[in-house]
């Protein structure tokens, strides 16, 4: 389904290979600018005696990309969708009823996991990557999946997360036991979800570093499309005097990306069922968790979520619920203080299941819902960017930026199911300088994790910093989840920092 209001393919937007387009034709030209006029957005033009015959060519083509006369309806769609959150009765909410949790060690952990290999070692699980975003509140430029933390290693997040992969791949072979010819064959496939700001060097990043160990066949990359930025008045916006504003469509754009870059093609010749889709700034993910899989599996879902328990009422986190009738999550910002403070039976918060961003679907859900992403709810982000004022002078402007939220998709789903899992085990973000969620917690949370599973394993860790806190880190090419470390650690005393790459 194409339900943006832009022509050109994402990333490409209308431009040759080389960047560049040549001037169209008069006629052509003229045409283009009359649609333009007509629509209310001949403003775009104001500059153009002023630009040179490459800027005229850029100004084209950026006209080119977009379909002008979708941009009142889109701009009218997000603000009536606004309206009516604002002035509707509030929704009813009730707790998904199939939200469990797993106790680790237990029948049920163990046959879950035994499912999620099997479905593995079959070859029907792929993975998605959502990794469009930039650190820009990290101080970089760069994607996000480039930060390296000041872990021992100092590996990126997008190694550790290939790492993951390429080591539960070996597991797989190993405990069913493929035979040794089969031994460089994917078994899972990644795709991993760009923007047009960090696609090329994200590429660049993993050729230049042989995909950490994946294969090249095995790793895919598309890119996100993008919406042209308006004012509030649904006017657009220049950021330069031959340039659009535009903003990537946010993490729900993803169905629409791996659409049509060709996922569905693949997983039907593949023999694909199941997609596993987290974001890159979790450094506590599990990457195509067994278990979750194997869970999903079992209750015969269209559509599974890791949730973790909630801080307390006033935590900022979107709730997995049902709504009016429905499965949704609910943004803290949309949940009443009544329902965000009322309690179960047990005392626990009713609502109580955080949403982390570590989704489960069926294919066959994916593929009926993607010709319905039409009636997904199209989100207005109030920003401000960079434009040109009527004498040409930068400044900063204030816009709306359109954006698809990735679990808008839950409600089409005719079952949906959340696994709660621990949020020192599952769920820690990368989101801030400093502070919460910030490089500094990320480092602390893996540490923690990483010694809980050397002292589980008979190992010890005596010498720690001044303040009594340990530096720890094990590669995920040694261990995907703390399997596999007794015969490596039992009996060992370790100083911190402590690093076990294998």
């Amino acid at each position: 389904a194409q339900h943006t209001h832009t022509r050109a393919r994402s990333g490409s937007r209308g431009r040759t290979p080389g960047g560049t387009t040549p001037a169209m034709d008069e006629a052509r030209w003229t045409a283009l600018r009359e649609e333009w006029e007509a629509a209310g957005q001949g403003h775009v033009f104001r500059f153009w005696a002023t630009l040179s015959v490459e800027e005229r060519a850029q100004l084209q083509s950026e006209c080119e990309a977009v379909a002008v006369g979708e941009v009142a309806a889109v701009h009218e769609r997000a603000s009536l969708q606004e309206e009516r959150a604002r002035t509707a009765p509030p929704s009813v909410l009730e707790p998904l009823q199939d939200n469990d949790s797993i106790t680790a060690g237990s029948e049920e952990e163990k046959r879950a996991r035994r499912r999620g290999l099997q479905h593995i070692a079959e070859k029907k699980v792929a993975v998605v990557l959502l990794c469009g975003g930039q650190g820009s509140r990290l101080g970089s430029s760069n994607p996000k999946g480039m930060f390296r933390l000041a872990w021992p290693s100092g590996k990126s997040l997008f190694q550790r997360h290939f790492e993951q992969i390429k080591k539960l791949e070996q597991y797989v072979k190993e405990v069913h036991g493929l035979e040794s010819g089969q031994v460089k064959e994917p078994l899972i496939h990644l795709w991993l979800m760009t923007s047009p700001a960090t696609d090329k060097v994200t590429r660049t990043f993993l050729e230049s570093n042989d995909y950490f160990g994946l294969l090249p066949s095995q790793v895919h990359v598309c890119v996100q499309a993008t919406y042209p930025a308006t004012t509030p008045q649904g006017k657009l916006i220049l950021s330069s005097k031959s340039t659009i504003a535009r903003a990537p469509n946010g993490n729900g754009g993803l169905y629409e990306a791996i659409d049509r870059a060709g996922a569905f093609e693949m997983f039907e010749e593949s023999g694909v069922e199941t997609v596993f889709a987290f974001a890159v700034d979790n450094v506590l993910v599990k990457v195509a968790d067994p278990v979750f899989i194997g869970y999903f599996l079992d209750k015969g879902a269209e559509c599974g979520a890791k949730v973790v328990e909630k801080r307390d009422p006033e935590e900022r986190v979107g709730l997995l619920c049902k709504r009016d009738g429905k499965p949704a999550v609910v943004e803290y910002s949309e949940i009443s203080s009544e329902d965000a403070h009322a309690r179960a039976e047990d005392g626990s918060l009713k609502y109580n299941a955080g949403n982390i961003c570590i989704h489960a679907y069926s294919v066959e859900f994916l593929k009926r819902a993607r010709n319905k992403l039409d009636i997904m709810p199209l989100h207005i982000a109030k920003r401000k960017v960079q434009s040109l004022d009527q004498d040409g002078t930068p400044q900063a402007l204030d816009a709306w930026k359109y954006e698809l939220f990735i679990f808008d998709i839950f409600p089409l789903a005719n079952s949906m199911v959340g696994l709660q899992v621990l949020r020192e085990e599952e769920f820690s973000p990368l989101k801030n300088k400093e502070g919460k969620d910030s490089p500094e917690t990320c480092v602390v949370h893996v540490s923690a994790l990483h010694r809980k599973w050397i002292e589980a394993n008979g190992g010890k860790i005596e010498a720690c910093d001044k303040d009594g806190s340990v530096l720890c880190e094990i590669s995920p090419l040694v261990s995907y989840g703390g399997e596999g470390l007794e015969a490596v650690v039992e009996g060992k005393s370790f100083q911190s920092p402590v690093y076990l790459s294998g």
